[in-house]
């Protein structure tokens, strides 16, 4: 009587007759109906490593051949005779279900003279990782491979899995003939099941230049260029097809299903000022604080289940300001939301996005000493060598260091608050003391310094002057001329 199709683990024998080294080998195996193993092709079943077990464990499919481990003996089929077929899992995970006598079936033909059949001697219960099956072979067996009454050396192990937790899972599988090995031992273990990331979360700075304009609105810098894009997000289940089928993290009654069916949102905060601006993720406007420093959107869905990532792009818009805007940073925070209990969220991320940066023609001057440097100071020097007055300039503290409990003061400094800004005048220069940046920034005790100058067309030259506590002077060049466009 012929015996059933498996799912786990494995098998090696050797012929009994033939008294020829070789060895056992796993032939193929299933795990809930997706094949694991050809022979030669190696690809697990993949559970997300989000996914939450529970004290139940997470079950495979319970459909009969669906999950299977085929053990065989590569020295070829054996003839009339009792032996045992073992199978051993190990890792997180154990037979679903008692293993019953008609678990285990054979490649003998059922129109054949030769008759196998198989009891289980020992394990095999609910929650167990062995399995041995005592099998016993008799009639008229032949040992020679396509033979119509040829013996057995094909076993089939048909047993679904309970899984109770993340790590691989492999089966083997060992034949004996009165206690003594055959085929050289048990097979080479092989893996059934591991885990793979379920889910992508990336977001990534926009490449091409955000700027306010020189000129287009009704002063400089009210407008913004036709480039509104500062970033990217995407965050998505893993396409199933590219790393491979996920179980269920439903209970233990849960059938094998794709992870990327389960449902994944997020949440966005991204923070800078939005004074004059606003901001969008997708087309969808975002929510602003009352400072106007966040915005947030919550409840982004991950675009269509299954699919790659859908990125969504993340847009500044003007306000329509009156007056000219500064330089603004903003840095993005994306918080994945788990939309069932059945796995753990990814976590959060934060990116920085492109800045708005402001057209013309921009120096950074680095290591400029501020009012709590003691006697050393700084200057900074930026020449107009064109035939045309150069427009306004507008500084930016970056990155400043003060003295413990100095309140901060402002980062970006126009001709509102530093008069000698409005312009620098043909053949003329502008000149920044310590005593203006103290005017424009208040106390520090030193930052790097953005100068950037209302020019399209420049022809500047800028140097920076450090003069220390003992008298000592050293002079950098920040840039020569035609140095446009340039984003710090």
């Amino acid at each position: 009587m012929s015996m059933k199709k498996i799912l786990m683990a494995a098998v090696a024998v050797s012929a009994l007759t033939a008294g020829v080294a070789s060895a056992a080998s796993i032939s193929s195996a299933k795990v809930s109906n997706k094949t694991v193993y050809t022979g030669s092709t190696a690809t697990p079943y993949k559970i997300a490593s989000e996914t939450v077990f529970g004290t139940a464990g997470l079950a495979t499919t319970t459909t009969s051949g669906h999950n299977v481990t085929v053990a065989k003996i590569d020295s070829g089929p054996v003839g009339v005779g009792n032996y045992t077929v073992a199978y051993t899992l190990s890792g997180p995970a154990t037979f679903a279900s008692v293993v019953v006598n008609g678990d285990l079936t054979t490649d003998v033909s059922a129109s054949g003279t030769c008759s196998p059949s198989a009891v289980v001697s020992s394990g095999g219960g609910a929650g167990a990782q062995t399995v041995t099956y005592a099998v016993t072979v008799s009639g008229t067996c032949s040992t020679t491979i396509l033979d119509p009454n040829q013996g057995p050396m094909l076993f089939t192990l048909n047993a679904p899995l309970k899984v109770s937790g993340l790590g691989d899972v492999t089966v083997t599988a060992a034949f004996a003939q009165g206690g003594t090995s055959i085929d050289n031992g048990a097979a080479t273990a092989r893996t059934l099941i591991t885990n793979t990331t379920g889910f992508s979360v990336s977001a990534a700075a926009d490449t091409t230049t955000t700027q306010w304009l020189l000129s287009g609105g009704t002063v400089a810098y009210d407008t913004l260029d036709s480039n509104l894009t500062i970033g990217s997000i995407s965050v998505a289940s893993v396409v199933s097809g590219t790393v491979g089928p996920f179980v269920s993290a439903d209970g233990a009654a849960a059938s094998a299903v794709d992870h990327s069916s389960q449902l994944l949102t997020y949440d966005a905060s991204i923070t800078g000022s939005v004074a004059k601006l606003s901001l969008a993720i997708n087309g969808v406007s975002m929510s602003e604080n009352t400072a106007k420093t966040i915005s947030t959107l919550s409840g982004i869905t991950t675009g269509a289940v299954g699919s790659t990532a859908a990125t969504k792009a993340v847009t500044v818009a003007s306000d329509s300001p009156t007056t000219s805007q500064g330089e603004t940073s903003y840095s993005l925070t994306v918080t994945p939301v788990a939309g069932t209990s059945a796995y753990t969220a990814p976590a959060a991320i934060t990116r920085a996005l492109q800045s708005v940066t402001l057209e013309g023609t921009n120096f950074m001057a680095p290591w400029i000493a501020g009012s709590q440097s003691g006697s050393s100071s700084s200057q900074i020097r930026v020449s107009n060598n064109g035939a045309t007055d150069a427009g306004a300039v507008t500084l930016m503290l970056k990155s400043p260091t003060r003295n413990t409990g100095t309140t901060a003061g402002a980062t970006t400094c126009t001709s509102s608050t530093l008069s000698k800004l409005a312009s620098i005048s043909t053949g003329g220069e502008l000149v920044i003391s310590t005593d203006d940046l103290t005017t424009c920034f208040g106390a520090f005790k030193r930052g790097d310094v953005l100068v950037t100058i209302q020019a399209p067309e420049t022809n500047l030259t800028a140097k920076a002057r450090l003069t220390t506590t003992d008298g000592g002077i050293s002079e950098i060049s920040l840039g020569g001329l035609n140095v446009t466009n340039q984003t710090y």
